[in-house]
This record gives structure tokens, C-alpha cells and sequence, in this order.
């Protein structure tokens, strides 16, 4: 994740979880990546998978997972 999702974790064990804002790129096979507002059209050869937490708050959106 890049160091601005990382401020969400701070009770979670840091040694856990990368810091890089370059992190999509350096993503391999079977990484997790926490993806808040990063774009993600140069990267879609490389997700295997999409996990959507959907909170339980509206909030206003002015970009979309397509």
C-alpha cells in the first residue's frame, strides 16, 4: 500500500504490510495490494483477484471500478 492507506493500520503489525508508493509495480503473483484511490488501468494483466469492502457509510464517489 502507499503511506497514505498506511495511516488506516496503525493497530496492525507493521512488519506485516509493505510501504512503497510504487507498490502496484513491484506486485507480485499472489500479493495483496489495499487500494484505496490508486488508478489501476496499467495494472490489469496482473490482478488475479478483486476483493470490494463496501462500508457502512455513504460516501460521494468521483471514480468507479469498471
Amino acid at each position: 500500500m502507499n503511506e497514505y492507506n498506511k495511516k488506516q493500520f496503525s493497530i496492525v503489525n507493521s512488519d506485516q504490510i509493505y510501504v512503497d508508493n510504487d507498490y502496484l509495480e513491484m506486485a507480485e503473483l499472489g500479493d495483496y495490494c489495499f487500494i484505496e484511490s490508486d488508478t489501476l488501468l496499467s495494472y490489469t494483466d496482473k490482478i488475479e483477484k478483486v476483493v470490494l469492502f463496501r462500508w457502512n457509510r455513504d460516501y460521494p464517489a468521483d471514480t468507479f471500478l469498471h
